[in-house]
């Protein structure tokens, strides 16, 4: 082994206090890095298998009296389609413990259940399912919890009957259950026959029943309706009547484009502990290098070249950084996964199975290796820059001396202890010192504040959307059945009934929009006019836009807009799939979910027209309750989810029957958020971990070059406490100014982080709550006090004797 390598062990090894921190430095930044980096590239790809791709969502469905999978090779010869899958569904409800008491399912049986041409499910436990069986959706323990070996009781349209659960499944393309209200299960063919085959009804009556389905996948999309009547003729001359024929609408990649937003602002907050991690390098060095200056000069007289000298204390910088990258890469792939599991249970998504993603371990290696290098390059290009007179007639380290100022200063508040005036004399000894350990206290410091501000101002976005509305509870009926609307309005606890319609999927030529409607005179929406007026009754073809649609399309009050519905039937076009509005308002409505580009707000008539539904169809119910108690609105959920799904009137469909108070709807949306929470927290406890190590490892090289010091107040009787809460005021002094430096820069720095955030996924207001500046001093302070423990301790337990040998 050659000198300048046994040089560059020594370095390491010397100081371990120091060598550890470095170490841990690397490994929390690179940890944190492929740890946060691994699990948003597995959620990412848990929620793009749930929303779904164009790949895995049928183009056409096609209703159908009997299924013939011997047919399956004449429709695949069809021109232009791509592939063809034959499916038996019955949509029903599920007995659930929540109010109103049940949810609507959809049971899915294919021909084979191993091979699914179009929408496959993946086994995530059990195993596939039997008669008197079911596999459920893995988000359906969101809305009921079970466990494998439960029983589940559905309708059947005239009784009930109990199905065993013996798997969990994630289907590609499918929406949350937690975030759709609607479960999904598969059954086996002769399961689903024997459970509901005598209850099918006949087609157009109420009840659930059984549809059989011939969901087709085309290759060019634009030939849709052509393909559609092909198949429809040769299924009709083997003798199937075709009872409806739907077109479905195209995915909608923005929720993808929102959620790679939302793991964009937590990499920018990944790569923050990185970044503090190159500063505790920095500091490292630069320490290093004051520490060696005159071992650099007998170096140098020796013989030795700067490139040389440079080389060896870079071996060093690899060293420490080989110790701490290699089982950071490692640690962060084997605690992502489980992490991203349980993060992507609380929002019931399924990950699959384990997945190594190279590009991550490629990432991880470049940072944990790459960024000490360049961090160390600068202060070792200027310390080995030093001449052999230079190093060899410098005495080390400086111990510095108090300045006159502080001495009057100390005069002149006698009431302040010795011991912390010796803290705060310590603070600026080397002020470059001092000015790297403040900038990484305040980064940390400011983490916290961007993160809270970010949380409270997305959670409070969320429940903004709700301000306007004065409803308890909604049920969707889609019907046109006004005695059930004056059969709620007679309910003893019903103030006021109104229609509303919610819907998705209105296509502007800029982006899907949120499409609201309510009756013109509503007493259960107030309209927040920012210019315009609001709906009149006979407003045909009038509309609202709120301040983001607004924004994206660049409408004004007296514009038009054109919306159109994408959904067909009989391959024609819906009545009323296009209507081109007069923009007569904007308002401030804010957004509370992803995916659109604005909100669209009109008449109930209006959104229905452009649906293609009736005019006098009742989509949605508002009502007001007279008494408001939580016990009452329960109630009153319970009457009015009697009436609504009374002997299955909504036969189990998707759009109906859905009955919940105001306040669940706000707590729904609200805990679609928690990933977000908990993967911004997660990043800012990284980054006050590195921040901790960066102020420990500041105040250990002020306990070594405090040494003399240290000793005469050993000499002079101080006690073990009396040293230590030297170092600890010294800590607290550093984190007091970086909190000083997180209240000036931290609101300018949420502000920023707040309007990327809306950039990247949704507006949010800037929200400051009081208690942010309370939480970050106390975080602030909780890293100080952390810090200055070791250095504190070790300063008080190390002999006399040793402190006041020079060395």
């Amino acid at each position: 082994m050659s000198a300048s390598l046994k040089k560059s062990f020594a370095d390491v090894t010397r100081r371990k206090g120091r060598t550890l921190m470095v170490v841990l430095g690397i490994f929390i930044g690179v940890l944190g890095l492929v740890g946060i980096t691994f699990i948003q590239q597995t959620l990412l790809s848990a929620f793009t298998y749930s929303t779904g791709t164009a790949v895995n969502s049928p183009d056409i469905t096609l209703q159908v009296n009997q299924l013939d999978p011997a047919l399956t090779p004449q429709l695949s010869a069809v021109a232009n389609v791509r592939a063809v899958q034959m499916q038996a569904v019955f949509a029903t409800q599920w007995h659930v413990s929540a109010t109103p008491g049940h949810v609507p399912i959809t049971l899915v049986s294919f021909p084979d259940l191993y091979h699914a041409p179009i929408t496959p499910f993946q086994l995530t436990s059990g195993r596939y399912p039997g008669v008197g069986e079911v596999v459920l959706e893995y988000g359906d323990q969101e809305l009921q919890s079970v466990s494998l070996g439960d029983t589940v009781t559905v309708d059947t349209g005239q009784t009930t009957t109990m199905l065993r659960v013996v798997g969990f499944a994630r289907t590609q393309g499918l929406a949350n259950p937690a975030d759709s209200g609607t479960a999904r299960g598969y059954m086996s063919e002769a399961a689903i026959t024997q459970a509901f085959g005598s209850f099918v009804p006949a087609p157009g009556s109420q009840g659930p029943q059984v549809r059989q389905e011939v969901a087709v996948k085309v290759q060019n999309i634009s030939q849709v309706i052509t393909t559609e009547d092909a198949l429809a003729r040769v299924l009709r001359a083997k003798g199937v009547a075709v009872l409806s024929e739907t077109i479905n609408q195209p995915f909608n990649q923005a929720n993808i484009r929102t959620a790679n937003g939302v793991f964009t602002l937590l990499l920018m907050l990944s790569i923050l502990a990185v970044m503090l991690s190159a500063l505790l390098i920095l500091n490292t060095i630069i320490t290093l290098i004051t520490e060696q200056t005159p071992i650099i000069g007998t170096l140098k007289a020796v013989g030795g070249t700067r490139g040389t000298i440079l080389r060896g204390y870079l071996l060093s910088v690899v060293i420490y950084s080989a110790a701490a990258t290699l089982p950071a890469i490692a640690l962060g792939l084997l605690l992502g996964y489980p992490l991203a599991s349980s993060l992507a249970s609380a929002s019931s998504l399924a990950v699959g199975p384990f997945t190594v993603f190279p590009w991550i371990i490629i990432l991880g290696l470049a940072v944990g290796f790459g960024v000490p290098l360049l961090s160390a390059l600068v202060p070792l290009w200027i310390g080995t820059r030093i001449t052999v007179r230079e190093a060899l007639s410098a005495y080390g380290i400086s111990a510095g001396r108090a300045g006159n100022r502080r001495a009057r200063l100390a005069q002149q508040m006698p009431w302040v202890s010795q011991t912390t005036w010796l803290g705060l004399r310590g603070v600026f000894r080397k002020r470059w010192r001092a000015a790297l350990t403040l900038l990484t206290l305040t980064l940390a410091g400011t983490t916290f504040l961007v993160v809270q501000t970010a949380t409270a101002a997305t959670n409070q976005t969320t429940a903004n959307a709700f301000t306007p509305y004065h409803y308890d509870v909604s049920a969707q009926i889609y019907a046109q059945n006004a005695p059930l609307v004056s059969q709620i309005s007679a309910l003893p606890n019903v103030g006021l009934v109104e229609r509303y319609r919610e819907a998705e999927g209105a296509e502007s030529q800029w982006g899907q929009m949120l499409l609201l409607g309510f009756q013109p005179d509503t007493k259960l929406y107030s309209p927040q006019l920012i210019s315009g007026r609001w709906l009149s009754p006979g407003d045909t073809n009038a509309a609202l836009i709120n301040e983001e649609a607004a924004t994206a399309t660049g409408l004004h009050v007296g514009d038009t807009l054109t919306l159109s519905s994408v959904q067909y039937f009989n391959g024609q076009p819906t009545p009323g799939n296009q209507a081109t509005w007069t923009i007569i308002g904007i308002i401030h409505q804010p957004m509370d979910g992803l995916g659109q580009i604005g909100t669209v707000i009109t008449s109930v008539e209006n959104a229905n027209h452009l649906f293609g539904d009736p005019a006098d169809l009742t989509p949605e119910l508002l009502i007001q309750a007279r008494d408001h108690a939580p016990g009452a609105v329960d109630a009153l959920t319970r009457q009015v989810d009697q009436l609504v799904n009374a002997g299955n009137a909504n036969g189990g469909h998707v759009n109906g029957g859905l009955v919940h108070t105001r306040q669940q709807e706000v707590q729904r949306r609200q805990q679609s958020w928690l990933i977000f929470y908990v993967l911004l927290y997660s990043v800012a406890l990284i980054v006050g971990a590195v921040g901790i190590l960066g102020l420990a490892n500041a105040l250990a090289a002020s306990v070594l070059e405090r040494r003399r010091e240290i000793g005469l107040l050993r000499a002079m009787g101080a006690s073990d406490w009396r040293v230590a809460r030297v170092f600890w005021v010294e800590g607290l002094a550093l984190g007091g100014i970086a909190w000083g430096l997180c209240a000036l820069l931290g609101l300018p720095l949420a502000y920023g982080f707040i309007q990327v955030m809306s950039k990247l996924v949704f507006r949010v207001d800037f929200l400051i709550a009081p208690s942010a500046l309370v939480v970050m001093l106390a975080a602030v302070l909780i890293i100080s006090t952390l810090a200055s423990i070791i250095p504190a301790l070790r300063a008080s337990r190390v002999r006399i004797a040793d402190m006041l040998r020079y060395e």
